[in-house]
């Protein structure tokens, strides 16, 4: 079984980026938040079992066995799979691009009752220095593939409006980060 116990490694992230992305979704969304989680990718296996699935026959299914996994579940707790996920995962393949300006637009647009209190550039610079910080600054290459759903596939969600994750796999680095926003009215 791919998806054995210490598959995955939590890490922490200590990054002024990350820090700016996570203080500006925060003050927007006060009624939800912002999970931003990276992980080792012990097990190589990980990264073809969960995405060969969607790219053979565009099936959800590994993504699904992944977000059930223990080492997904015990170090993301507020996402609360313990009792399996909320509906279907969705989750299409985007790309590094399309990702920095959904980080921008989430930060400018901002929740369901407070907005960005800066400018549009302001926004912009944020998102951009996250995803150098996740992508690094040379062109992202093929080893990395970035999966989006809109969909609440987990309780923490609120099933409204601003509902978006991320998975990212790193094949150069052995990196998954898994990013999810919410808020509700």
């Amino acid at each position: 079984m791919v998806f054995k116990n210490q598959s995955l490694i939590n890490l922490e992230i200590v990054s002024s980026e990350v820090d700016g992305v996570v203080k500006n979704i925060e003050m927007s969304h006060i009624n939800g938040g912002i999970i931003i989680k990276i992980f080792d990718i012990i097990n190589k296996k990980v990264i073809n079992e969960t995405i060969n699935p969607y790219f053979y026959n565009n099936s959800q299914d590994g993504f699904k066995k992944l977000l059930l996994s223990t080492d997904i579940k015990s170090s993301i707790p507020l996402l609360k799979l313990d009792d399996g996920l909320q509906g279907d995962t969705d989750f299409q393949l985007s790309n590094s691009f399309a990702f920095e300006s959904e980080i921008a637009s989430a930060i400018y647009q901002g929740g369901a009752y407070f907005k960005f209190k800066g400018n549009s550039r302001e926004s912009k610079n944020i998102a951009a220095n996250f995803t150098d910080f996740i992508f690094g600054i040379e062109d992202p290459d093929s080893n990395i593939k970035t999966f989006e759903s809109c969909k609440p596939w987990s309780k923490w969600f609120f099933d409204v409006a601003w509902d978006v994750s991320w998975l990212i796999f790193d094949g150069r680095k052995n990196k998954l980060w898994i990013i999810c926003i919410t808020d509700t009215d």
